[in-house]
């Protein structure tokens, strides 16, 4: 790795150029609240702030934002690993919140930083601000990352256009700071110093053109600089190329002067969002050689220490995107594999389902899912959802429990109706299939759980109590061995969800749970949502005043619950027992083994 380095290091000696007046600028800009770069591509935004906060030398979070951060969940991921950086014990903390989608989730957010920041010099650096649209991230930055942020806490906001937020209050009480294209562009005395650095000594009248045609545009330049060192001079091809086709330019002074290796690999990484420095050396199999030769294309492909990853010049990234044809479909699927096993190990959990949706990996895909809670993040269930709406049907008749997992992401979006049809289809889909196919039973007897569950939501207006009727569906299709293996299907504090006035409703709620106890009792199934009835007679008792019979219901139901493992619903009895019993009596209940 000291061949690495030391290549690394002559690469940047030779392409770096630090403007001072930039420095300047930003140290002013530091002094306020929120800053914001706009300005198109290929203009220096993120080199120039990566420049002043290693000599600023301030604690420095750097969130690197892409297209896919508008799922909040990943957002999140990008925004806790940040912190990681700088501070372990809150980026611990916000991992553990979640991503904070509710009001009470903000202000939970809000109190972890007021017991876990310090009072000093901070930045946070969100680049690539332009990529986000979802208005439950941009809400998020409003709330908390500009209007909540600890003192001496400086935001920059690096957008290639107006960032859409929500900073009218900040503009009045003059708390914003503003750096555009203007500030941006090379000065005709910065080019001279830039050429002089690379030891280019072109003529007064080329100076001039070059500023005239680029305009101080800071990538232009770069580029226009490689060539001189190649074919002094700046008329000719060199200068048609520039003004007709940037990316003709970088065909000639890029691509074609390095390996073919490392044309292939560069094309590979533009497949990729996450350019992690452990990735890179997976994917590059550690060999030191092709690294060492990625780090002296330093101009464009940078290692940022503070994100611990390598960042592709936007405009590079475009031009590579554009040779993505000439790869093979395995030196795809074999870069998506490694990309979607890296981020699964290291928890961006969302880029892991990205690309293992590239390469048909379904399996991985439900075993993310399923780790989640039963009640999946919406954000979460709507991504999922358009996930499983393009795979093949082939692949839900070979991944157990695919199609259940499909059904669930609608179910906890709330789209009831559009689940109904799902589960409708995906029934048809399985019984059709020979009874010996080893996803059959198993699946059917999920989809029939989770169509109880889309009944009993549905009764709430409906008025109509029929989902006993799926729960003996799954009673004739459980396995044995998935007996102790399903969710229950009540989220709520609530048992019954009754929801019409009608006198009777709550009883012929109860008289079908009755109904699907006695189902359970002779199946596989028995023990299965164990004292759901006591539950749910106690609960209506408690609500009709009758509070000695309602205790007497409720502890029934913790102990029934408990022998046969149903904690969900064992906590819910006990919300009651802690409301209707005295200590004397919840205690040797609680203790009762």
């Amino acid at each position: 790795m000291e061949t690495v380095s030391k290549a690394h290091s002559e690469s940047r000696a030779l392409f770096y150029f630090e403007r001072p007046r930039l420095n300047q600028l930003f140290t002013e800009a530091a002094r306020y609240p929120l800053v914001v770069i706009c300005a198109g591509a290929g203009y220096g935004k993120t080199s120039a702030v990566h420049d002043f906060v290693e000599e600023y030398q301030a604690a420095t979070a750097w969130i690197q934002l892409s297209e896919r951060d508008n799922v909040g969940a990943r957002f999140w991921e990008s925004y806790t690993h940040s912190l990681t950086q700088v501070n372990l014990p809150l980026a611990k903390a916000t991992t553990k919140l979640g991503f904070p989608d509710t009001k009470e989730k903000l202000i939970h957010y809000q109190d972890i930083l007021h017991n876990l920041v310090e009072m000093k010099k901070r930045i946070i650096v969100l680049d690539d601000f332009h990529c986000i649209e979802e208005p439950t991230v941009i809400r998020f930055v409003e709330e908390c990352i500009l209007q909540n942020m600890p003192p001496e806490t400086s935001v920059f906001l690096i957008s290639r256009s107006t960032p859409r937020i929500n900073i009218a209050g900040m503009v009045y009480r003059d708390q914003i700071f503003n750096i555009s294209e203007n500030d941006l562009r090379f000065t005709e005395s910065e080019l001279v110093q830039y050429f002089h650095r690379m030891d280019i000594s072109p003529n007064q009248e080329s100076l001039r053109e070059v500023m005239k045609d680029t305009e101080g545009w800071a990538f232009a330049i770069s580029l226009i600089a490689r060539s001189y060192r190649k074919a002094p001079g700046y008329g000719g091809y060199v200068r048609n190329a520039m003004k007709t086709n940037i990316f003709r330019l970088m065909e000639t002074e890029i691509w074609d002067g390095i390996t073919e290796r490392l044309q292939n690999f560069l094309t590979r990484l533009s497949l990729i969002d996450h350019l992690s420095v452990d990735f890179i050396a997976k994917l590059a199999e550690n060999e030191e050689g092709l690294i060492a030769d990625l780090e002296k294309q330093s101009a464009y492909v940078r290692m940022d220490s503070y994100i611990n990853a390598y960042l592709i010049h936007p405009l590079f990234l475009e031009f590579l995107r554009q040779k993505q044809e000439f790869l093979s479909e395995e030196q795809k699927r074999e870069t998506y594999v490694i990309a979607g096993d890296w981020c699964n190990k290291n928890g961006f959990k969302m880029d892991a389902i990205f690309y293992y949706e590239k390469t048909g990996d379904y399996q991985s895909i439900l075993l993310i899912l399923a780790g989640l809670t039963t009640q999946i993040p919406q954000d979460i269930a709507k991504y999922a959802a358009e996930i499983f709406d393009r795979a093949p049907e082939e692949a839900f008749d070979k991944v157990a429990f695919l199609a259940d997992m499909h059904l669930r992401t609608y179910i906890c979006q709330g789209l009831l109706r559009k689940s109904l049809e799902l589960v409708k289809h995906y029934e048809a889909k399985f019984l059709k299939l020979p009874d010996d196919n080893s996803v059959k039973k198993r699946t059917l007897t999920r989809l029939y759980i989770c169509w109880t569950y889309i009944r009993c939501l549905m009764s709430v207006t409906d008025d109509i109590f029929d989902y006993d009727i799926y729960i003996e569906k799954a009673c004739k299709c459980v396995h044995e061995e998935d007996s102790g293996k399903l969710d229950i299907y009540y989220p709520g504090a609530w048992i019954n969800f009754a929801g019409s006035s009608r006198k009777g409703s709550p009883e012929e709620f109860i008289a079908a749970i009755t109904r699907n106890q006695a189902h359970i009792q002779n199946s596989y199934m028995k023990g299965f949502m164990a004292g759901e009835l006591e539950l749910a007679k106690g609960e209506l008792e408690f609500y009709r005043g009758d509070t000695s019979s309602a205790a007497t219901h409720a502890a029934l139901a913790v102990k029934q619950a408990r022998a046969e493992k149903q904690f969900g619903l064992m906590h819910r009895a006990l919300l009651y027992t802690c409301v209707l019993l005295p200590r004397r009596v919840i205690l040797p209940l609680w203790n009762r083994r």
